[in-house]
């Protein structure tokens, strides 16, 4: 391994550039991943990384959100010669994982989860380790927030195969009569539904993608946002559209991400106030449920419970908008972390405190996301 490199894996951010929490704590997120590995076949719940192939873990969402994350933490970092170095092995990372990721998934679009022989298969251990086996299953489902992930990574990844990632994506998830994108790709099993993390996803993935089709995509699922899901001033937005009326319930990630994706469009004070009258604690994080959702039969009093992929989105959204009082939620959101890490890794909630992959690849990755970003398809 390189010299500087390992200077990457021990040495704070703060030494290379100017740093900032958020670059510093997604530096550390990828390097601590990466040690959560050991020797084939992989643990599913104890090992995060395959150091061959740069996956971590068979599924979509997260390895999208851990390569995106490498591209964005190799532009923040310095312009000499370490910063240069390590910047080329973050680079170099995110392409081995990207090769990897398009052959294990990609099959007329990115299917949900697909067996690698790297990782064990799911059984009785998962199920003791707090897990639902079918969460680790194989399966051949197209869902359209991993496919939006893919498309903001590969774009980022500025690699060849983005035309027809993006054409895909959109001929799979986009409704154009409905102007909404589906949860599942046309053509996979199951009832059609639209949540409001779809358009969410979708609208940053069409922004990353340009072009008349996919900004006419973006500028219509923003429209459903606001005007069939709810999103604007003096509404209590949904999650959810379809079948399943009254059982899906609204929850602040599904939220933050909408809020996100309108803050690239305009003022979404309104909506930033909403949300803090719904789910804010007295300390400022985002609560997962709001104060009058009732009992989950899952979580129990959901309005107790913090998750942390909820805390990073929401503080992409106060960098987007950089309005005020998101200084209580990010400093409670450094306490939280502080007080609930483990091995310089998150765990998923302060109700559910195991050290997971989703909860550090989506991290590692909105804590860097800027508005910037998704204002064109390139990355400098």
């Amino acid at each position: 391994m390189h010299r500087c490199v390992l200077i990457y894996l021990l040495t704070p951010a703060v030494s290379l550039v100017p740093s900032t929490w958020e670059l510093d704590r997604s530096l550390r997120l990828l390097s601590n991943v990466k040690r959560k590995t050991s020797g084939r076949p992989l643990d599913l719940l104890e090992d995060l990384y395959d150091r061959e192939s740069g996956l971590t873990g068979e599924g979509v969402w997260h390895n999208a959100h851990f390569g995106a994350a490498h591209l964005l933490a190799a532009r923040r970092i310095g312009t000499g010669p370490v910063g240069k170095a390590i910047a080329a092995e973050l680079r170099s990372s995110a392409k081995r994982l990207g090769d990897s990721l398009y052959d294990l998934n990609y099959d007329d679009g990115f299917r949900l989860r697909t067996a690698s022989g790297i990782w064990k298969r799911p059984d009785a251990a998962v199920e003791s380790g707090g897990e639902r086996p079918g969460f680790y299953e194989p399966s051949r489902d197209r869902r359209c927030v991993s496919n939006a992930a893919a498309v903001i990574f590969y774009s980022l990844l500025d690699d060849d195969r983005i035309g027809e990632i993006g054409e895909t994506f959109l001929d799979l998830f986009y409704d154009e009569k409905l102007g909404r994108f589906r949860r599942g790709a046309v053509g996979d099993n199951g009832p059609e539904y639209w949540r409001s993390v779809d358009q969410a996803m979708a609208i940053l993935a069409c922004r990353r993608l340009g072009g008349d089709r996919a900004a006419a995509a973006a500028a219509a699922a923003a429209t459903a946002l606001r005007n069939d899901f709810g999103y604007r001033s003096g509404e209590r937005p949904l999650n959810h559209l379809g079948p399943f009326p009254g059982t899906r319930r609204r929850n602040s990630w599904h939220d933050s991400f909408a809020v996100y994706a309108l803050a690239l469009d305009g003022d979404v004070g309104d909506l930033v106030d909403m949300m803090r009258a719904d789910y804010a604690s007295e300390d400022g994080l985002l609560a997962h449920q709001a104060r009058d959702a009732g009992t989950s039969p899952y979580l129990g009093d959901g309005s107790a419970v913090h998750f942390s992929c909820t805390q990073a989105v929401w503080g992409a959204v106060g960098r987007a908008t950089r309005g005020e009082g998101f200084e209580a939620h990010d400093a409670a959101w450094r306490r939280f972390d502080a007080a609930t890490s483990r091995d310089g890794l998150f765990v998923v909630a302060d109700a559910y405190p195991n050290v997971r992959l989703w909860c550090n690849a989506e991290p590692a990755f909105w804590l860097l996301a800027e508005p910037d970003i998704f204002a064109s398809n390139s990355l400098s």
